[in-house]
């Protein structure tokens, strides 16, 4: 999905402030730096208000859905190696440029996201669509192929997704799900770059293999206005101490993970923070029809092998056609 010709400029959309042109600049940045065309758009989608939307490449259509903390971008590696593929990147309800939304004041986390799903696809003229999704995004992905069965025809989970035979999520969302210890860890270690790599080796991604314009976007992100309320707030309100849903209806056991009967694909890398690849493998023997690809080492995989991601994520695209 190489394209060196101008890319479409993501700043100057008329921001709301500051901080989100600067995180378009970064983005816009991004994109250059991968040599990735995306036209952006903003539909309007009812749970999910003014939506950021930005598609790049031709062929199979595939909604790419980001986990938390992130946006759309961390999705720009990988797609700048993919081919025969319409990517459409999204930045979730109360994430990057799409509106700002507050967490705290969502009731039903899953109805929030498989009605955002649904509006999406609608949004997007698109009846049926894979949806690939890394960590809560891949999660989300989960949720809509049960619940949005005539939608989904397939998911691609690249990167381990939280809630899956377990309620337990990594170690860090306990001090995170406590307000005043979020706030706490927010005054002691403020957006940054190195912040940023910090956080990434602790997700099990080597931050010597990170890129310095995906990292500007990446920090970027994390100084938007409606980062709190889509990030810290999330957490507080689905997710208790010492780091477990706090909903029974948010994690999937295996007899609900034997419900998905579309295909489904899971890119694992082997260090990722949220689950083993010998989780990996009782996920797989849970549902009726998924495959599993180890590939690098983290909680975002392309970061480090995006080739072999891709041609993973393209043969499975073409095994659904074939």
């Amino acid at each position: 999905m190489q394209n060196h010709q101008a890319t479409p400029r993501i700043c100057g959309s008329g921001y709301r402030d500051r901080a989100y042109d600067g995180y378009a600049r970064a983005y816009d940045d991004l994109l250059q730096a991968y040599g990735v065309t995306a036209y952006p758009s903003y539909p309007r989608i009812g749970v999910g208000g003014r939506t950021f939307v930005a598609r790049a490449g031709a062929g199979d259509p595939v909604v790419f859905l980001h986990g938390t903390p992130a946006t759309s971008a961390v999705w720009v590696p990988l797609v700048a190696e993919l081919a025969g593929v319409q990517a459409y990147l999204v930045d979730r309800p109360g994430h990057g440029l799409s509106d700002p939304l507050d967490y705290a004041m969502v009731d039903d986390l899953r109805a929030h996201a498989v009605g955002f799903v649904e509006r999406l696809l609608d949004a997007l003229g698109a009846e049926r669509a894979v949806l690939a999704g890394n960590s809560l995004g891949g999660l989300w992905a989960l949720w809509s192929a049960v619940d949005l069965p005539e939608r989904v025809s397939a998911v691609a989970a690249i990167g381990a997704p939280p809630g899956l035979l377990t309620p337990r999520l990594p170690r860090i969302f306990g001090p995170l799900s406590v307000p005043w210890i979020a706030s706490l860890m927010q005054r002691l270690s403020p957006p940054s770059p190195r912040s940023t790599r910090r956080f990434f080796r602790r997700m099990g991604d080597p931050p010597a293999q990170l890129d310095d314009t995906l990292v500007a976007a990446f920090t970027e992100a994390l100084r938007l206005p409606n980062a709190e309320g889509g990030m810290a707030h999330m957490v507080q309100r689905f997710v208790e101490w010492p780091g477990c849903f706090a909903d029974r209806r948010l994690w999937f056991s295996a007899e609900e993970l034997g419900e998905i009967r579309q295909p489904v694909l899971l890119v694992w890398g082997r260090d990722d923070f949220v689950a083993d690849l010998t989780a990996a493998g009782r996920i797989v023997d849970s549902l009726p029809n998924a495959s599993l690809v180890e590939a690098g080492t983290g909680h975002l995989p392309w970061l480090q092998e995006p080739r072999q991601v891709a041609d993973a994520l393209g043969d499975f695209l073409r095994a659904r056609v074939t």
